[in-house]
């Protein structure tokens, strides 16, 4: 089961995607495998419930966080920070990490949305837990990661919700559906 935190109505929808309302935390199904969790989502009210994300990865769970994550929504969560310089050079995308969420995507199709530099990201996550994966950077800021804590996995991406970019007509495309398959990958 994959459930979309939700600060309003569903940013989308996808077969298998249950959107969950952020201050029905609490109601969060055993069964859901993968949590997304969206830039808009109220931090600090998801701080004040930080133990109900620390038992879904303690249960094994994938967590995936957008935004710009400043407070501790779970156990040793790490804090965004706005990157030293937001100028066009300094935003391009630079993958660091093969992860099969970013397989095939372009970074210059990252890097520039529509002709604007800077919707991917404007800052990242420098103070990392041992161990933490660096998937992609900005300058030297790590956009985005991949931690191992509590016996599950968080992806952190510091800049807009990967699925916004669903419709992209380019290989950004590809963020969704491979984000969906990653998370649920060896479900039984």
């Amino acid at each position: 089961m994959i459930t979309l935190l939700t600060a309003g109505p569903p940013a989308f929808t996808a077969e298998g995607v249950e959107p969950l309302d952020v201050y029905d935390i609490d109601a969060l199904e055993p069964a859901c495998r993968l949590l997304l969790i969206g830039m808009h989502a109220d931090q600090v009210f998801l701080e004040s419930r930080r133990e109900v994300l620390d038992a879904f990865l303690a249960r094994g769970g994938t967590l995936v966080i957008g935004g710009h994550l400043l407070r501790q929504v779970f156990t040793g969560a790490p804090r965004w920070r706005r990157a030293e310089s937001t100028a066009q050079a300094d935003l391009v995308v630079l993958g660091v990490h093969a992860h099969p969420v970013w397989e095939g995507v372009d970074p210059r199709d990252l890097s520039s949305r529509r002709g604007v530099s800077g919707f991917y990201g404007r800052g990242g996550y420098p103070d990392l837990p041992e161990g933490a994966t660096i998937i992609n950077r900005i300058q030297y800021m790590p956009v985005d990661v991949e931690l191992r804590t509590g016996g599950g996995r968080v992806l952190l991406h510091g800049g807009n919700d990967l699925w916004t970019y669903r419709s992209e007509g380019n290989t950004a495309e590809r963020l969704l559906p491979q984000l969906l398959r990653w998370g649920t990958e060896g479900w039984t």
